[in-house]
């Protein structure tokens, strides 16, 4: 149910619309919106005004900070500018970068505009099955998950503004030891950006008997498992950074910075070590307040 795109003109058209990205104007254009947003997840302000779209037509890009896109890719769109560029999220790999708006468009699929799902039949919500359990609680936990994925995120996020990014310009460290402290933060950082704009889009259309939460899990697994590469990698950053605490500056540095940002680098390099385990927690609480009749409820507790 992606819809199609009303382009005006031919293939021509579109042809002598890429061949227009490289003159002069469009590279001036295009310089402003790298200056202007860099290529990390929109701010925790920003979420709820995603939109969910799909590429209508292929594109090649000829720049670091452009998306490819192949026909039938679902992005998330986070910013749209005047000369016709709009920047997203490709959500197959969770690549993030800039792209043509005339070569997507608004997917209005009803899985995604949930506050529109028909509610269930009365002798569903009547069924003994189904009252045995709390609805209550389970909405509680259905928050719970969704505040505490705001918290992760925004500590992840902090992570990459306020010491990644700085240490990978003030040439404190090497670029390769930075690379090796924060190595896949920006992979999990746009993870965790994802479940987010899902997660609150079902909480801003929650029905406690038929909103589904463990199915954006189940979508976004595959993706998981960046966290065993981030387990394994962690220990070598963190033998590193023993090794740097023994300079001056960098000691210096790193405690001015926690004045700035509130926690300190271990803190914050720590999370998403803790972060699988609390998604195990809530998920299995989740479960226990899900009836039994709810479609998939077996097969999450498998997965889970």
């Amino acid at each position: 149910t992606s819809g199609t795109v009303q382009c005006s003109g031919s293939e021509v058209a579109r042809s002598v619309y890429l061949r227009q990205v490289s003159n002069s104007q469009e590279n001036k254009e295009h310089s402003a919106r790298s200056n202007a947003f860099s290529l990390t997840p929109v701010a925790m302000n920003g979420l709820r005004s995603l939109r969910r779209y799909v590429a209508t037509w292929d594109f090649r890009a000829t720049r670091d900070d452009e998306l490819t896109l192949t026909r039938g890719d679902i992005l998330l769109v986070a910013e749209k500018f005047d000369d016709g560029w709009v920047r997203g999220i490709r959500m197959s790999d969770l690549e993030v970068g800039f792209f043509p708006k005339d070569f997507v468009a608004e997917d209005t699929s009803p899985i995604y505009t949930l506050k529109n799902i028909v509610p269930p039949p009365e002798g569903y919500i009547k069924d003994p099955k189904f009252a045995e359990y709390d609805s209550c609680k389970r909405s509680k936990i259905a928050m719970e998950i969704c505040t505490s994925e705001e918290s992760y995120y925004k500590k992840l996020d902090t992570l990459d503004k306020n010491l990644a990014g700085p240490l990978s310009r003030n040439g404190i460290i090497t670029a390769e030891e930075c690379s090796t402290i924060f190595r896949h933060i920006q992979v999990l950082l746009n993870l965790s950006h994802c479940l987010l704009v899902h997660l609150h889009s079902r909480m801003e259309g929650w029905d406690e008997r038929i909103t589904l939460i463990g199915d954006l899990f189940l979508d976004l697994g595959h993706h998981m498992k960046v966290f065993i590469s981030y387990a394994v990698h962690h220990v070598i950053g963190a033998q590193l950074i023993l090794k740097l605490n023994n300079q001056e500056r960098f000691r210096s540095w790193l405690e001015a910075a926690k004045e700035e940002c509130e926690w300190t680098l271990n803190s914050l390099l720590i999370e998403p070590i803790q972060r699988i385990p609390r998604y195990e927690l809530l998920l299995k609480d989740l479960l226990k307040y899900t009836a039994v009749v709810r479609k998939g409820v077996w097969r999450g507790r498998s997965i889970v």
